[in-house]
């Protein structure tokens, strides 16, 4: 490296340091007067220099002159001559610099006083302490916005408090909150009786905008794995505002969303925060919670976000490549280097800062009397973001997952002096809670913003926990719930509360963590993430009780400008409100003890609902009072009189428990892959089937493997009986399917086995192309093929059984023109079986993913063709699911409630990742909110348990059964029993319960 300039002195990289003095010319020629340089061999003894001396100095000059002419010939670039720095800097260029040092100092003031103002309250631990904003207006306010007055709703305000009131939203900003406030002409009245606002809710972790729906190549601007270590990107600068997913995720009542880049490289880049009113110019500057915001004339603070990742997204990007990082030495080391050279950067920033205030007055430099200065003040655009995370300006938000991995990062932070702001993702966080305090200094709390039950799907990810945000919580660590959108649509952060609730999470903590929890931890929290006079105006009005399984907003509001196109008027009449008390925030409440042991003759007692299916389904209602009884593992009495024996254990439930059948999950990787991203801990995924060779098409069955994490979390979901296909990531034929019970042991066990062959799995699409079938056309043109070629067997084998309706066809389909093409074939085969003079129904298919079949209901009723909805609420993730039915608020029907409107037999399936399979239940609750009284809670029932059963024949599905506290469809409700032929009757170690 050059050496530096800055006076006369030149400080080169292993010399003087920064704290070194900086010499002016005259203490240089004091310390090195002439007599006692090197000239002194060409002077007499008298002073004087001889003929000879003046000619070798002579000689020498000239040498150095065509030496020069020469170097500056090898640099046609000019950069070792600008480098050398021979000219004085003119004052132009002196001033930038020295407002530049000017700008870290103001900076520095402004953190430390924002620290002061903000930091040490709101909220702590508890959610109850916030401090009124010091910020009462709304730089983005639209002055055409109208003034909403709503009254008399119950008000939960992000930080633990419930109350009942009117609050007023003008200029962009909450202005009033209080009863019977006076109405402002012209202001619109919402009557909030019966509803509850709260704060907008605060995604901290989203790719929304950068990774757009539909997901096209052309619009992906996640990630830039170009090279590990990427600092300078900022995602402002891909950011998409006419992303459909913004409209789903403020339906939702997401107001505000960091957006951050992927995690493929150590460093992703610059993360910027937008709120998701869609501006009408479309700017993507404007969309910036902070836009119009001057630092200088206010007191806010403009925080910038840096992502870093750590473990295995950048090691696997870059392995793969024969690059580094292959492994967390090599990622820890690049972020050494990385952050040494911005340290460098930050200590050259400040020697040239400390010359000039130690030598000039700033009198000196307006006026332009500064000289002699000849380098510029040092700066790099690919090291500035970088530089400013150690100065303490830019919030680090790293994506990291285990223990080691924190741990290294923390290393790193305090080597380099960087203060972490928060770990994302951080799954084993609650592991290391000491660690976790110990990244934070100086009274700072880091965050953690975790998934409420995302895990497994990975080996960093594998030892996730339900019951993680509660530790965490206990611990007294702030935690926040995320989206990481599209991986989770932010549309349903508020389920991410309700089930992390439902986990164990204290009701306030569970809002919190949607609202004033990242807003502090964006340091936001003057401005978003509770509610209170002086606010923005961004609040959410649910139409039901959030935290819980199906809640709504009715209305989201941005900078107090209404969002959503209103289905019903939600402005009301201007008579007076009522202040009853306020809907109270949910709590916990115990549930009877859970304390069998496979026990398989036993009695019930003090249930309230009976609801059982087989060949004929059935429901009794009891009232706290039904019995069952069961001996040998056999249903023995259903009722209120049945006889109970002396020897028999009984179980009371306390009055209000359900029982109802076990959950069936299909088309998930249950018991065929562990991790998905370790190929070793599964069957491996089929590839190439040879159509032709119908008998050895791959068998699920042959793959099956018992005993994994997964099963046993999808058992302690309710899950009792799987039916799973052979996992394929291309091609149209995948394989045949098996159906067994999730807590067997063995493949060999007759017992742990349903159904061996279940049916037969098929795949239409562009997510199923191959090097060879590349085209929608040729899928249908081979699926033709091996059905009419089946037509032509006077075997009985599989596929013979699956053409004469035995066993059915389930075909992966989400376009809604692809599953009318599946229809004709189907009619097509139908008809030649007719002509053949064969009696058999026919072909029976299952349309299985449908997020456009809501399109073609009509023709599904009338072929009597049924639909397996998965995921069981569909998002336009890519083009085959773009017109994907989105639901309430934004329509009328979802894409279950306009199929089961039509007539068409439906069931609800899980995401196929396994680790989301012990939802179900709450899947169930989806559709029966969804459908606004138009159905049953037991028919919704049926959608996960009688109606799958039935579209695969499994006659026994009865043979399994769960016990639910309360109704299972409610929040109040969780799991306390399972039973199966396999472990009798089980404890469920999820037994907490929640209640309203």
């Amino acid at each position: 490296m050059m050496p530096r300039h800055y006076g006369s002195q030149r400080l080169d990289e292993e010399g003087g340091g920064p704290n070194d003095p900086l010499m002016s010319e005259e203490e240089r020629i004091a310390r090195n007067p002439l007599e006692s340089s090197w000239l002194d061999a060409f002077e007499t003894r008298k002073g004087r220099y001889t003929f000879f001396g003046l000619l070798a100095i002579g000689i020498l000059v000239i040498l150095s002159l065509l030496l020069t002419i020469f170097f500056r010939g090898l640099d046609p670039s000019g950069l070792l001559s600008a480098n050398m720095h021979t000219t004085p800097l003119s004052s132009k260029t002196i001033h930038s610099g020295w407002l530049k040092c000017k700008e870290i100092n103001d900076k520095q003031k402004k953190r430390s006083e924002y620290f002061k103002k903000n930091f040490p309250i709101n909220p702590n631990a508890s959610g109850k302490e916030v401090k009124p904003p010091q910020i009462c207006t709304n730089p983005r306010a639209d002055p055409k916005a109208p003034v909403v007055v709503i009254r008399s709703v119950t008000i939960w305000d992000g930080v633990g408090n419930t109350y009942k009131s009117d609050i007023l939203l003008k200029d962009g900003i909450i202005a009033k909150i209080e009863k019977y406030i006076s109405i402002p002409k012209g202001a619109k009245i919402i009557q909030g009786h019966n509803k509850i606002l709260t704060p907008g809710i605060v995604d901290m972790h989203s790719h929304i905008g950068v990774d757009s729906w539909p997901e096209l190549e052309g619009s992906d601007d996640t990630n830039e794995m170009t090279r590990p270590a990427f600092p300078q990107l900022r995602t402002l600068d891909g950011f998409n505002p006419k992303d459909k997913a913004i409209a789903w995720a403020r339906s939702g009542g997401v107001t505000t969303s960091l957006v951050l880049p992927g995690s493929g490289n150590l460093m992703g880049g610059e993360a910027f925060t937008f709120k998701l009113r869609t501006m009408g110019n479309l700017s993507v500057e404007a969309s910036l919670v902070q836009a119009g915001v001057d630092e200088d004339n206010g007191d806010e603070f403009k925080w910038r976000y840096m992502k870093f990742a750590c473990g295995e997204n950048p090691k696997r990007v870059y392995g793969e490549r024969g690059k580094t990082p292959s492994t967390r030495m090599g990622s820890a080391y690049l972020f050494r280097e990385m952050f040494n050279k911005a340290s460098q950067l930050v200590r050259e920033q400040d020697e040239w800062c400390g010359y000039m205030e130690n030598n000039f007055s700033e009198a000196d430099v307006l006026d332009g009397k500064v000289n002699r200065i000849f380098e510029k003040f040092p700066e790099s655009l690919a090291l500035e973001s970088l530089s400013q995370v150690i100065r303490g300006n830019v919030q680090p938000h790293i994506h990291c997952y285990e223990t080691e991995d924190l741990e290294a990062l923390v290393r790193i932070s305090e080597e380099f002096q960087f203060q972490i702001w928060a770990f994302h993702h951080a799954l084993e966080a609650y592991l290391v809670p000491d660690l976790i305090h110990r990244a934070g200094r100086d009274g700072f709390n880091v965050t953690v913003a975790t998934f409420a039950d995302g895990w497994g799907y990975k080996k960093e990810a594998y030892l996730g926990t339900l019951a993680a945000p509660h530790i965490l919580a206990q611990h007294g660590i702030p935690v926040a719930l995320k989206s990481d959108h599209p991986v989770i649509n932010s549309q349903q952060l508020m389920y991410e509360a309700t089930k992390a609730f439902n986990y164990g999470l204290n009701s306030s903590l569970a809002l919190a963590a949607l609202t004033s929890v990242p807003a502090k931890a964006l340091g936001l929290s003057h401005r978003i993430g509770s509610i209170q006079v002086g606010m923005d105006a961004d609040v959410v009005l649910w139409n039901s009780v959030p935290l819980t399984v199906g809640a709504h907003p009715s209305q989201v509001f941005i900078d107090g400008i209404p969002q959503i196109p209103e289905l019903e008027d939600p402005y009301g009449s201007k008579d007076l409100p009522k202040y009853d008390a306020p809907i109270p925030m949910p709590v916990k409440r115990s549930v009877p003890d859970c304390n069998t042991k496979g026990m398989h003759t036993f009695v019930l007692d003090g249930l309230s609902q009976v609801i059982l299916a087989n060949s004929s389904r059935f429901h009794i209602q009891g009232n706290g009072t039904m019995r069952v009884v069961v001996v040998d593992g056999e249903l023995a009495c259903v009722g209120t009189d049945c006889h109970v024996s002396q020897q028999h254990v009984t179980y009371h439930l306390g009055g209000d428990a359900w029982l109802i059948p076990g959950l069936v999950g299909v088309s998930t990787k249950l018991g065929l892959n562990e991790i998905e991203q370790e190929d070793s801990t599964g069957d491996g995924y089929v590839e190439d089937v040879d159509i032709n060779q119908s008998d050895s098409f791959p068998r699920a069955f042959d793959g099956l493997r018992f005993g994994g994490k997964h099963l046993k979390e999808a058992f302690e979901g309710g899950i009792t009986t799987s039916i799973s296909a052979p996992l394929d990531r291309a091609g149209v034929v995948a394989g045949y399917g098996v159906a067994f019970y999730t807590d067997g042991i063995s493949v060999a066990s007759s017992r742990d086995i349903v159904k061996e062959i279940t049916s037969l799995h098929a795949n239409i699409g562009g997510e199923y192309f191959t090097k060879d079938i590349k085209a929608v056309s040729s899928q249908i043109s081979q699926l033709r093929r091996l059905l009419f070629g089946g037509l032509n067997s006077t075997s009985d084998d599989v596929l013979s059984k699956v053409l004469n309706g035995k066993l059915p066809l389930v075909v992966r389909a989400e376009n809604a023109d692809d599953i009318s093409r599946l229809l004709l074939l189907r009619s097509e085969i139908r008809a030649a079986l007719s002509k053949a003079g064969r009696s058999e129904l026919g072909l029976d298919l299952i349309i299985i993913g449908g997020a456009e079949s809501w399109m073609v209901a009509d023709q599904l009723a009338e072929a009597s063709v049924p639909v397996i909805l998965q995921p069981a609420r569909c998002t336009p993730s890519d083009w085959s699911r773009r017109r994907c039915l989105p639901g309430p608020p934004l329509t009328a029907d979802s894409t279950l409630t306009a199929l089961v409107k039509a007539g068409v037999f439906v069931g609800l399936a899980p995401d196929e990742d396994a680790e989301y399979a012990r939802d179900l239940i709450f899947e169930a609750s989806w559709a029966h909110s969804d459908a606004r009284g138009n159905m049953s809670e037991i028919d919704a029932i049926g959608l996960v348990t009688w109606n799958l059963a039935n579209m695969f024949h499994l006659d026994d599905i009865a043979s399994s059964f769960l016990i639910y506290s309360s109704n299972p469809l409610k929040a109040t409700s969780s799991l306390t029993h399972t039973w199966t032929p396999v472990s009798g009757l089980a404890c469920n170690r999820n037994s907490e319960a929640t209640n309203l």
